[in-house]
């Protein structure tokens, strides 16, 4: 059971409250959208177990948070790549991979043969030895997401993975997404409608800590109405869910 289950989650940080969220996420890709401020970091948070739910129960692969005797094995279940993520300048790429092996534990005789299959899948291989500092933002962004997928895990979060992408490189990261996807649970959080496959992606949309739909990029375009802003469908569609329409 590799699925990823949200059991009436809720999660306080200072004033603001998120849930309860009840969602199942399985293999494929996962959008999070929402305005800013409506919770899209605090759930991915929350699905990392960087946050700690107040209520609820979050399970990876049949893993809960919260279970002490199957941290280690939970964390190995998981890759996160923050919005923003950085890497040491002067580090090598092959370097940087053989770190995040060690931190998530992988065995010493496996560390090189991950590495190897973490470069190839990402379409990195050719950067091994380049120093962080010398990658361009689309090459960094994927080293990091490399690097969140050495220890093979079956959630891949990605926070914002298109800031700061050019509009070539934004369309490159969109299709190793969706390669991705086609082998674990991917969740992505997004501002930009562009992000999503209009054929293949669940979208989850969250308002001011309230999940109020889930469901594929075809029901969210199927929603839209005449005189709604946007550029098509889809975008019309995510205007009216999102509170604008009304």
């Amino acid at each position: 059971m590799d699925e990823v289950r949200c059991d009436g989650v809720e999660v306080v940080r200072g004033g603001f409250r998120l849930g309860p969220i009840n969602l199942t996420i399985g293999r494929g890709v996962t959008v999070l959208v929402g305005r800013n401020g409506a919770g899209k970091t605090t759930l991915l948070q929350a699905l990392v177990g960087l946050v700690p739910a107040v209520a609820g129960r979050v399970e990876v692969a049949g893993v809960a948070h919260g279970d002490r005797r199957r941290r280690a094995e939970l964390a190995r279940r998981i890759g996160y790549v923050p919005q923003g993520a950085e890497a040491p300048g002067g580090a090598r790429v092959v370097d940087l991979l053989r770190y995040a092996a060690w931190l998530k534990a992988v065995p010493r005789a496996e560390t090189a043969a991950r590495v190897a299959d973490a470069l190839d899948e990402l379409d990195v291989a050719h950067l091994a030895t380049r120093r962080a500092r010398t990658l361009s933002g689309g090459e960094r962004q994927r080293v990091s997401i490399a690097m969140s997928l050495v220890h093979r895990p079956v959630l891949l979060v990605l926070d914002e993975p298109s800031v700061g992408l050019d509009p070539v490189q934004r369309v490159a990261l969109r299709g190793l997404v969706d390669r991705l996807g086609e082998t674990r649970a991917v969740v992505v959080s997004t501002h930009v409608v562009a992000d999503i496959d209009a054929d293949d992606d669940t979208v989850v949309v969250l308002d001011a800590g309230t999940l109020t739909f889930t469901g594929t990029a075809a029901a969210v375009a199927a929603g839209a109405r005449p005189g709604d802003s946007g550029g098509s469908d889809l975008e019309r569609g995510l205007w009216r869910l999102l509170g604008a329409g009304a």
